[in-house]
């Protein structure tokens, strides 16, 4: 046996070979490792759904149906689910024709992506199955349609559609591109349509927590009107009063007028120098309550004169700590106090300003 005659051999077994793989494994289905996983399906009948026939997961084929088992009350439908097909537990079956030849096969849809997965020998229960109106009943639920309409009314009708939609084409177009139109428009507004009633879901869950509090509104809101339904001829008398108080306020201010724009800017500059003679100020309604104790202490039983002096030209440094009585004993002088404020016509009499014994 020549070389050239053995590659030959060779590689018309290789053909061999993978056409047996092929048709085994792939056209005819068998599968020895990792082959399919078994559930099962509870029908209220068989709706004509057959063993071998398909069965489809969202609209892609994942495998057949392998038996039909009868029970007293329920049809059981074995499914041989592919190796690795992943369906949540929540999956509801339907029995569905492909033509009206009545070419069933099982079609799983889920509500959800989320687990648990159906594991080999589930069940999905007849709750969660539908099968399809048989043909037959579908021709003569439309048989007896026919049988109750009357040749008279049907003509009358015809005639009446005809008389409508005379010469109407055009309209009819203008209808037909206006809905296509529409439709589009509503695809577009889809995402803003979602987001606006899960708000409104939103809008709704808080008015309804806080549906008390909206009671009690409404119960005050009705306690003030009943109060001023009670009080209207004392409303009509204070506007009534109100417009003769407007007309004397008007009358004053023109009389005066400059005087109490006058008026208005003193107190403004009093106000900004207030403002500007702030630590001062702090200082003096800090020392004015011991001041006036000790006026009060030394003024009993007779007169006093005394004699008060602001400083109006250089800022003073404000103490914030307490006093001290000019009577009270002290152990040590306290010679920590000091000004934090540090201007070049500040006048400071802290402890820190006090001039250095000799010697250092």
């Amino acid at each position: 046996m020549t070389r050239d005659l053995k590659a030959r051999l060779i590689a018309l077994l290789v053909v061999v070979l993978l056409g047996v793989y092929y048709i085994t494994f792939d056209a005819v289905g068998i599968k020895i490792i990792n082959g399919p996983y078994l559930i099962h399906v509870d029908l209220a009948n068989a709706g004509s759904i057959y063993p071998d026939a398909s069965v489809t997961y969202r609209g892609v084929a994942i495998g057949k149906v392998t038996a039909l088992h009868l029970h007293p009350n329920l049809v059981v439908a074995d499914l041989a689910i592919d190796h690795g097909v992943k369906i949540p537990a929540n999956v509801t079956a339907h029995v569905k024709e492909l033509t009206a030849a009545s070419e069933q096969y099982m079609d799983l849809v889920p509500t959800t992506n989320d687990p648990p997965y159906l594991q080999a020998n589930a069940t999905i229960p007849e709750s969660r199955t539908t099968i399809p109106v048989t043909v037959g009943t579908l021709l003569n639920t439309v048989n007896a349609l026919v049988n109750s309409l009357h040749a008279s009314d049907l003509n009358t009708i015809s005639t009446a559609l005809g008389t409508g939609l005379q010469d109407a084409g055009s309209d009819l177009q203008s209808i037909i591109v206006d809905s296509r139109i529409i439709l589009d428009a509503l695809q577009a507004a889809e995402p803003g349509t979602v987001q606006l009633i899960v708000s409104g879901n939103t809008v709704l869950s808080t008015l309804n927590s806080t549906s008390g509090e909206f009671a009690d509104f409404s119960h005050s809101l009705n306690l003030l009107s009943q109060q001023v339904a009670q009080s209207n001829s004392d409303l009509v008398a204070l506007i009534n009063n109100g417009a003769s108080a407007s007309s004397a306020l008007s009358q004053f201010l023109t009389a005066n007028g400059t005087a109490t724009s006058s008026l208005i800017n003193n107190l403004g500059a009093v106000v900004n120098l207030a403002y500007q003679r702030q630590p001062a100020f702090q200082a003096l309604v800090q020392i004015l309550p011991i001041f006036a104790n000790n006026i009060a202490g030394t003024a009993s039983g007779g007169n006093l004169r005394f004699e008060l002096s602001f400083n109006d030209e250089d800022p003073v440094c404000p103490y914030a700590s307490q006093l001290n009585e000019p009577t009270a004993d002290v152990a040590t002088a306290d010679l920590t106090g000091s000004c934090t404020v540090e201007l070049s016509n500040l006048l400071q009499r802290g402890a820190d300003k006090a001039p250095a014994p000799p010697g250092g």
